[in-house]
Formats: C-alpha cells, sequence, structure tokens
C-alpha cells in the first residue's frame, strides 16, 4: 500500500514542480524535476506516462536539448534519481537473501527485473488477458468510480470539468505577483547573480494549464490501454483502482480551479452572502467526506494480517517447511519471520517464485532444501527435460529430510497428480500438509478429528474475535480474502471430517462423534459467512445428516455425542453458541429424546435448499441425491395419506 501512497507523493510533487519552474524559470528547478522524476520510476513504473508530456513540454519551452552541458546536467540529475535501483545489485552480491526477487547480478538479469519482464513491462497481469476489457471500457469504469465512488459527489466531478476547460481554453495567469518599485529595483540588483541560474529564451508559460491536461488524458489514455487486469474480478478491480488515484490528482486539481471560478462568481452577489455560501458549501463538502471514509480510513485496529500469519506460522511443528503461493500469505508470513522473528525455524518458500529460470541462482540461499533441478515447471515439457523438477519430485527430494513435516498454502502453479499418487493432502489449519499414503495416520479418522481441533484451537485465538468485516472490507480488498480463506479451511476441514467418516464403517467407534462434528461446523459456517452458503456445503450438509440417521453406533437408544467447542475457549462463546439458538440439536439432554428424527428434518431441508439452489445441477452427484430426495419424499408423503384414510 505504501507504494501507492508515496507515488501519489511524487506525482503531486511533479506538478508543483512545473508550476514553479514555469513561474520562476529557474534551472535548479528544473535539475530538481529531473531527479524526481527518476526517482519517482523507482517506485512505480506508471508515472513514467505522466513525466512523458511533462518532459516533452519543458524541453520545448526551455530549448535546454540546444545547450549541451546542461542536457548533460539533466539528464545526470534523472539518472542519479534512478541510481536507487542501482544498490540492488550490490545488495544481491554483498548481502544475498532469500526471499528476494530476480537474479539482479547480471546485466541482462538485472534489465529484466527493472522493467518487470516476469510480468509484462507497463503491464499489471501476466495471466490469459484475452478476455479483458478495452481501454474505452475501463475509462467508463475510471469515470463512473471517481464520479460516485471516490468524490461520493458528482458536482465534484463536475468541478473538474469545469476547471480542466478553464486550464485548456484560457492563459493560466502564473506570475510571483505584481511588482512594486521596491521589487523591481531588488530584481535589477540581483539580475547578474540570477542570471547564471536561469534560462533566458522566452517561456511560453501562458499555456502551463493546457499541458497539466494532456499529462491527465495521456495518463489515462496509454494506462488504460496497456493495463490487462480482468476487472470482472472484484479483488482485481480493487488493485486496478488503485492506479486511478493518479488521474485522480489531476482531477481534484481541476476541480479546485472549477470551484475557484465558481466562487468568485458566488462573490458577485455580495461580499458577505457569497463568503457564507462558500463557507457553507466547503463545510458541507468537507462534512459529507469525512462521514463517507471516516470508518474505512480508521485503521487504528486493523492487525488482521498479523493475525493471519499468526494463525498458519503458530500451529506449525519445529523446523517445517512452507510452500507458499498466496500474495497475502507470502508477505504477512514474511513480514513475521523477517522484521519480528517469530518462527524463524520454519522454512518459507514462494512456489512462484521457483517458477522461473533465475531461480537457479537463488538455490544457494535454501541450503536446508534438496532441489531435484533448476526451476519449478510443468511436467513433460522442454523445461522439465532442460533440468527443471516438477512438485512431486520436489516433495520426494525433500520428505525424509524434513521429517514429513512439508506443508503448503494455495494453489499449486501447474496440475501435477503424480504425487498423489504416493501423497494424500490433509487439512491442516489454514494449510495442507503432505502425508504418505501408506502412513496409518492418514486414515485414522480420530487421529485426525482431535489433531485438527487442537490446531484450530491455537487459530481461534488470532482470528474468531478478529476476522475482517464485510461490511467495511469489500471484496475489492485485500483482508476481505482474508475471512474467506479462514472459512475456506474452516469448511474444507469439516468436509474432509465428513468423508473420513462416511468411508468407515458406520458402526465403528467415533464416526458417530466425527458425523455430527462435521455437521455442526457445516452450520456455524453458513451460518456466520455467506459466502460459504454454496451447493457444496448445502449437499454435504445433507450427507452428513443422512449418515448420522443411518448410523447405528451406540443402538438405538444412542445419545447425540457433544460437539467440542473449542472457541468458547478464546473467550467467543456466540461463535458456536449461536447454532444452539437456531437450527442445531437442543433437546439432547433428554433422556428419550429422538435426535434421529430431527436429523431426519434437516437432511431433508438441507437438501431441499440444495436442489433448488442455481449451480446445484453443476455439483457433482447431482443426480444421485435428487433421486434419493425424490423417492424419500415420495414414501414419506405415501405414508402420510395412508395414515390420513386410516
Amino acid at each position: 500500500a505504501e507504494v501507492f501512497a508515496l507515488n501519489n507523493f511524487f506525482i503531486a510533487l511533479l506538478l508543483f514542480i512545473t508550476i514553479v519552474m514555469a513561474r520562476t524559470k529557474r534551472l535548479a528547478v528544473v535539475y530538481f524535476g529531473a531527479f524526481i522524476c527518476g526517482v519517482s520510476l523507482t517506485n512505480q513504473h506508471t508515472s513514467i506516462l505522466v513525466e512523458i508530456p511533462l518532459i516533452i513540454w519543458i524541453l520545448n519551452v526551455t530549448k535546454i536539448y540546444k545547450d549541451f552541458r546542461r542536457l548533460i546536467a539533466t539528464s545526470a540529475f534523472f539518472l542519479v534519481g534512478l541510481s536507487i535501483y542501482g544498490i540492488l545489485p550490490f545488495f544481491a552480491i554483498r548481502m544475498p537473501h532469500a526471499g528476494s526477487w530476480g537474479n539482479v547480478t547480471t546485466v541482462s538479469g538485472f534489465f529484466h527485473h527493472v522493467f518487470r519482464k516476469d510480468y509484462g513491462t507497463l503491464q499489471l497481469y501476466s495471466g490469459n488477458d484475452d478476455l479483458s476489457e478495452g481501454p474505452i471500457e475501463r475509462t467508463r469504469l475510471w469515470l463512473y468510480d471517481f464520479s460516485f465512488v471516490q468524490s461520493g459527489n458528482p458536482s465534484i466531478f463536475l468541478c473538474a470539468l469545469l476547471g480542466s476547460i478553464l486550464l485548456w481554453g484560457s492563459s493560466w495567469n502564473i506570475s510571483r505577483g505584481a511588482h512594486t518599485k521596491n521589487s523591481t529595483n531588488k530584481m535589477k540588483r540581483n539580475a547578474k547573480t540570477r542570471a547564471k541560474n536561469m534560462i533566458h529564451n522566452e517561456w511560453q508559460t501562458q499555456r502551463i494549464g493546457r499541458i497539466v491536461v494532456v499529462s491527465f488524458l495521456f495518463y489515462l489514455s496509454i494506462f488504460h490501454s496497456l493495463s490487462n487486469l480482468p476487472l470482472d474480478s472484484k479483488l482485481l478491480f480493487g488493485v486496478h483502482q488503485r492506479f486511478w488515484m493518479q488521474a485522480n490528482i489531476f482531477c481534484f486539481v481541476f476541480a479546485g480551479v472549477g470551484m475557484t471560478k465558481i466562487g468568485s462568481k458566488i462573490m458577485t452577489f455580495g461580499e458577505k452572502s457569497g463568503m457564507a455560501i462558500i463557507v457553507c458549501w466547503s463545510l458541507a463538502s468537507m462534512t459529507h467526506s469525512y462521514y463517507r471514509w471516516i470508518e474505512i480510513s480508521d485503521q487504528t485496529s486493523n492487525t488482521y494480517f498479523s493475525n493471519y500469519a499468526h494463525g498458519i506460522l503458530d500451529t506449525l511443528p519445529k523446523n517445517s517447511l512452507l510452500l507458499i503461493n498466496y500474495d497475502q500469505q507470502w508477505t504477512s508470513v514474511r513480514y513475521l519471520q523477517e522484521c519480528e522473528g517469530v518462527r524463524s525455524d520454519v522454512t518459507s518458500i514462494n512456489l512462484s517464485m521457483m517458477s522461473y529460470p533465475w531461480w537457479s541462482e537463488k538455490i544457494h540461499l535454501y541450503p536446508e532444501i534438496v532441489f531435484p533441478g533448476t526451476h519449478y515447471v510443468r511436467e513433460n515439457t522442454p523445461q522439465w527435460h532442460n533440468g527443471g523438477f516438477t512438485f512431486s519430485e520436489l516433495l520426494d527430494a525433500n520428505f525424509n529430510g524434513f521429517k514429513g513435516r512439508i506443508f503448503s498454502g494455495g494453489q499449486l502453479n501447474f496440475p501435477d497428480t503424480n504425487y498423489l499418487n504416493n501423497y494424500t493432502e490433509v487439512p491442516y489449519g489454514m494449510s495442507v500438509q503432505y502425508i504418505k499414503r501408506s502412513d496409518p495416520r492418514s486414515v485414522d479418522i480420530e487421529y485426525f478429528r482431535k489433531r485438527s481441533l487442537r490446531i484450530w484451537k491455537t487459530i481461534a485465538k488470532f482470528h474468531v474475535n478478529n476476522l475482517p468485516s464485510d461490511d467495511k472490507y469489500s471484496e475489492k480488498t485485500w483482508e476481505w480474502t482474508i475471512k474467506r480463506e479462514f472459512y475456506h479451511h474452516f469448511v474444507t476441514r469439516a468436509t474432509h471430517l465428513l468423508d473420513m467418516a462416511v468411508s468407515s464403517d458406520s458402526g465403528s467407534t467415533g464416526v458417530l462423534k466425527s458425523l455430527v462434528e462435521s455437521a455442526a461446523w457445516l452450520e456455524v459456517a453458513q451460518m456466520h459467512d455467506k459466502y460459504s452458503i454454496t451447493p457444496a456445503l448445502k449437499k454435504n450438509l445433507g450427507i452428513a445428516y443422512m449418515n448420522m440417521v443411518r448410523n447405528k453406533e451406540g443402538g438405538k437408544n444412542a445419545f447425540l455425542p457433544d460437539v467440542d467447542d473449542i472457541f468458547s475457549d478464546v473467550g467467543n462463546k456466540e461463535f458456536m453458541g449461536m447454532m444452539a439458538k437456531k437450527q442445531w440439536w437442543i433437546e439432547g439432554v433428554k433422556k428419550d429424546a429422538d435426535w434421529k428424527s430431527w436429523a431426519s428434518n434437516r437432511w431433508s431441508d438441507t437438501w431441499g435448499e440444495f436442489l433448488a439452489m442455481e449451480g446445484a445441477d453443476k455439483e457433482p452427484g447431482y443426480t444421485q441425491v435428487k433421486n434419493i430426495y425424490q423417492e424419500v419424499m415420495m414414501s414419506i408423503r405415501g405414508t402420510k395419506l395412508q395414515h390420513a384414510r386410516m
């Protein structure tokens, strides 16, 4: 986030420098502007789209390219600002560090990194963008976002439109003020001194307002032509939206000019009445903006990413290997490890970084890991035949060395089913663990249930009382992904437990408790998280209730096993306590309670909801579920009809 804030500062500073330079005509300001242009490029490449029109204009009006010495000096200041990139090879050679991106120790690798060729120069997305929106649609979305979302007041856009027209069509008075007799004499006395630091040709400063408008239009059009992030994803839309701040800076400058013009017209109604209108207008605008943004801007209690990383790291065994492939997981985990020294015994590594050819130059930074090739590639490809390795080969090479303590967060870069022949993915809190299929623990239902409960008890300390609010954090924010991932793994644990229970003998000891617990966790997920209410969840919840009814463990008089409420131990009695107030079994304290009838009713309700959901027919097993449900419901109706006739 600091990249965008710093970029906003640089863009605003460049606009300010341009105005100051036009007013003062001082060569020192030109040099300083060149330096800032270089520095801003090291922070964010898109600043070049603002710099290009300004640089062309400056070269044109100053004719500095005709003076070789001054041209060289200006270029030198630009390169000095850009030279911040130069420290990358120095640190890479003198202080190589695990987790650093790219190989900048060679000339080709350095320029490859500077131009972001791994993602695409001046592009935001390295995936398939064939169906991505075009520049016209992106401009339309920006216009709507600025007018109705960011400013929250269409009148701001109208003021900006007026201001841009004024700047384009009229001379902008950029003089430093009227010269008095004394100031004129003072200027004459210092003429010789100032002449050395000024450019003598006539500057066309009257049209500086026009070049500001041109810079805005240039940025908006070129950026929207190059940007390729698919905007149908709300999270990616939020990422794209952050680059609009650069254009919005110009719009707020335009709005200021437009408001000034409107204010001058209002003052013609009379000094007192005009001033009263302007003050009321200003206060109303500020009050509206304050109450619109204060809640989302208040991040004083935002510890979500710290809690998220703790919820991952604190559950892992000592000396584990954590393979990461989510941006928010990589940055938050790495921050805790590198900056706060949390769980330094855990080796964390980014799967995506391993997929680039330059990874072979990083292998020596991870002496504890055995890499069976140069970099991570797709199987049966030329890269694989030329020395790359697959995910399954990486697991095989390191499983014994890490004593089976290998975990993963995120999806694999490439499809790789070979490792599933020897390994099984077992949910492990907010990650998964790879266990060999030959290990008896991989099918031990009670071992998984108890161990996963202990893991989630640790996670609950960091998350249950402090998950991001959907009202405050929309799908466009990274905080939103934390809550989604929490419930994704929460549901995954329940469905894995359910799969193990369904695969076991219905009369085996411990199966009923696992069925009840999986049903309870799925109920909790759909109660607290609207995004968890999917056809898959409804289908699995129905399966859990159906197998509870069929289960023969304990005989006819079996009591419904209690569900371990690990969340109340960390001060949140409502997390699972709310469940008892709604559809969960609350008659279990009665000796003659018929919980199987209750489970049967929950089964029929849940599968009825599943069959009515949009997209349910795409869910595996849909036809089988539909046939069972219809057969049972017809049987129930037939029985009721028969009783009615009797």
